[in-house]
């Protein structure tokens, strides 16, 4: 009797790293036979990763294989246990995440997807986006009214549209692709994304045969390009194979940051107290570091800052997080009180300077129709593109 052939990951690979500016790591991945994703957090005190966790631990809950509406639905249950998580506690308010997520299942990729994580497919020696990013310059660039070029440079780049976490109903695209042996999926943060080249990215997949490499050199070269974000990148190479589906092995990145136990020595109730005391100085500097600051900059423009307004404990002084590129004057004409030292959940923020960019920086409402469910027509292979 013949087995009916079917479409198998026979090989996965990932890698991540904190970078060179980022005091920790908000990045989290799933990269199993099964199921493919990352998660790139945002906001709260030290609970950008809680989000990211929140989605990957969704995702990883569904069966195997994992179906493709099923991806969606268990995104958009995250979404409401982040939301939930941000209300319960003040330290991850405001806090979010972006999800990018393959399923292979019966010969196709099933892509589910929220943010500017992006997917890609590696086919005939060529290198294709699978997802659009919800951004500002992204849907510009589909509107036509900049180019691709042209938005690597434009002032609203860093301004995203859409997060896990930012609103009480999310919106997942989600798209269908028709696996094929051979095919290579990549799965990365804005972290590689935003700093090297699909190009470079295209170069390094047709200079490398080990995915294990290729993840690694990716993440090098996010670094080498100046490591201003977490980088997270996952591999999966895909084989038209007969049988049944692989078993379920899995091969997560370990939670970034985790310190591995270790014994302490024992305090005394007067070295304890102190030591109480430190910590929750700290603790409290460290909240105020993950906060967000909508506020105008020397040059009269919107900014999105996180931080101290001074150095203390060597946590360095409030930097900017995001350029809106918004004339400042514009805003406080009409709402000032969207501009001041008050703090915000980074999550907040990005829903903030998003209406902000739309508003006052591009001047119209955007046009961003509602994304199909599921399984909407699939993508064409490169040699069968326009």
């Amino acid at each position: 009797m013949n087995l009916p052939t079917v479409l198998k990951v026979v090989e996965v690979a990932s890698a991540t790293d904190i970078g060179r500016v980022r005091d920790h790591n908000e990045d989290r991945a799933l990269a199993t036979p099964s199921l493919l994703a990352v998660a790139d957090g945002m906001g709260g005190a030290q609970a950008g990763e809680v989000a990211a966790q929140i989605a990957i631990d969704h995702l990883d809950r569904l069966g195997k294989p994992a179906d493709g509406a099923a991806v969606v639905e268990a995104i958009e249950e995250a979404n409401e246990a982040i939301i939930e998580a941000s209300a319960s506690d003040p330290d991850k308010s405001g806090m979010g995440t972006t999800i990018t997520a393959i399923s292979p299942q019966d010969g196709h990729l099933r892509v589910a997807h929220v943010g500017d994580s992006r997917a890609y497919l590696w086919r005939d020696e060529a290198l294709r986006q699978l997802t659009s990013d919800h951004s500002v310059v992204a849907e510009l660039v589909r509107q036509g009214k900049i180019t691709a070029e042209e938005a690597e440079d434009h002032p609203h780049r860093n301004v995203i549209t859409r997060a896990l976490g930012a609103d009480a109903r999310v919106a997942v695209d989600s798209g269908d692709q028709a696996g094929r042996d051979g095919d290579i999926v990549l799965i990365c943060s804005d972290g590689l994304s935003a700093q090297v080249s699909d190009e470079a990215i295209a170069a390094v997949m047709r200079s490398e045969d080990d995915l294990q490499s290729v993840a690694r050199i990716l993440v090098e070269q996010a670094n080498a390009a100046g490591g201003i974000d977490n980088v997270t990148v996952v591999l999966a190479r895909l084989e038209m194979t007969e049988g049944e589906a692989l078993a379920s092995t899995t091969a997560e990145l370990p939670a970034a940051g985790a310190d591995k136990p270790r014994s302490r020595p024992r305090l005394s109730p007067v070295a304890l107290s102190i030591a109480v005391l430190l910590a929750l100085a700290i603790g409290g500097t460290a909240w105020l570091w993950s906060r967000a600051f909508m506020v105008q900059d020397g040059d009269g423009q919107v900014v999105v800052k996180r931080g101290i307004p001074l150095s203390v404990g060597g946590i360095p002084p409030r930097v900017t997080w995001q350029e809106t590129g918004v004339d400042a004057a514009r805003v406080n004409a009409v709402e000032p009180a969207s501009l001041s030292d008050s703090a915000r959940g980074r999550g907040e923020a990005v829903l903030l300077a998003t209406r902000l960019a739309w508003q006052y920086g591009i001047g119209e409402a955007p046009i961003i129709p509602e994304p199909p469910r599921v399984d909407p027509a699939p993508v064409p292979p490169p040699d069968q593109a326009p």
